[in-house]
């Protein structure tokens, strides 16, 4: 993979590099693994642009119907995850985080913030409105 990134920021094409933590699974060991790797690709591309975000689960995606299928996240969320159209993502994604990864929210957002703060302000994006607040 980082031989199509040499190549492409050889030729001058502006590269993204998104990160997301907070998937199912993540543990303290893969945010950290995670990290170091965009310490690398900041330091090795001085042009490339980093998106970091906890992992969102949006309407219609394979993280939003395994929480909306999830009898506590249902109770704790409310009945209304199964019949609205407009959701409050970042209480899903402290409810993703709480129930599907061995870490706790906290943690997923001050990784996403270090990442972020990893490049100079313009070239580090988040996603959405506020990434890092909201949540359990």
């Amino acid at each position: 993979m980082l031989g199509a990134v040499e190549l492409l920021n050889g030729a001058g094409v502006n590269l993204h590099a998104p990160i997301m933590y907070g998937l199912p699974g993540e543990t303290r060991d893969s945010m950290e693994e995670t990290y170091q790797f965009a310490k690398f690709l900041v330091g090795s591309f001085p042009n490339l642009k980093l998106l970091a975000s906890r992992a969102i689960p949006l309407s219609g995606s394979v993280l939003f119907e395994t929480l909306a299928g999830n009898r506590e996240v249902v109770e704790e969320y409310g009945e209304e995850l199964k019949e609205l159209d407009i959701f409050d993502y970042a209480r899903l994604s402290g409810l993703q985080t709480k129930y599907y990864t061995d870490v706790d929210d906290g943690e997923v957002k001050e990784y996403v913030k270090k990442s972020l703060e990893l490049v100079p302000e313009g070239r580090a994006l988040g996603f959405g409105t506020n990434v890092l607040e909201g949540g359990n």
